[in-house]
């Protein structure tokens, strides 16, 4: 209620940018999708919304762009389409075979290697979480190295 009741206040004044930290976090599911719907219908009415969030999803159902920030690094700046078609998430037997293929975030899980590969190569869809894991993995992988 108190979400809902900050947003009717922020739009009682007709602003045209909203800025949001976190809006959606300890909101049920219905909750937060009526909070997407609410703001769908804002960008239907050329209020712009920026806000920072956790959770993809929410970013899934209502962002046309998405910056991802670590440690005050802007990691991406790009639009939620095409960033989702850049990137595919294959599956290796092994690191060397990930490493051969260019593979980005290489993580060893419980089924071997993964990682992201370039668009048009083998593998599936990756998600908006994947992507992120995968991009933060290798930055602390980097950092590391330094």
């Amino acid at each position: 209620m108190k979400i809902k009741f900050s947003l009717a206040l922020a739009l009682s004044h007709g602003a045209k940018l909203l800025l949001l930290d976190e809006p959606t976090s300890g909101l049920d599911p219905l909750s937060r999708e009526d909070f997407c719907d609410a703001l769908f219908s804002l960008k239907k009415q050329g209020v712009t919304v920026l806000f920072s969030t956790h959770i993809t999803s929410d970013l899934m159902r209502v962002a046309d762009k998405i910056l991802y920030l670590s440690d005050g690094a802007l990691l991406l700046d790009e639009a939620l389409e095409s960033l989702l078609k850049q990137y595919r998430l294959k599956r290796f037997a092994s690191r060397s075979e990930a490493d051969a293929a260019g593979a980005i975030g290489v993580k060893e899980g419980k089924n071997g290697f993964e990682g992201l590969v370039a668009e048009g190569e083998e593998g599936r869809e990756a998600t908006l979480d994947e992507i992120m894991i995968h991009l933060e993995w290798t930055r602390r992988k980097d950092e590391r190295a330094h």
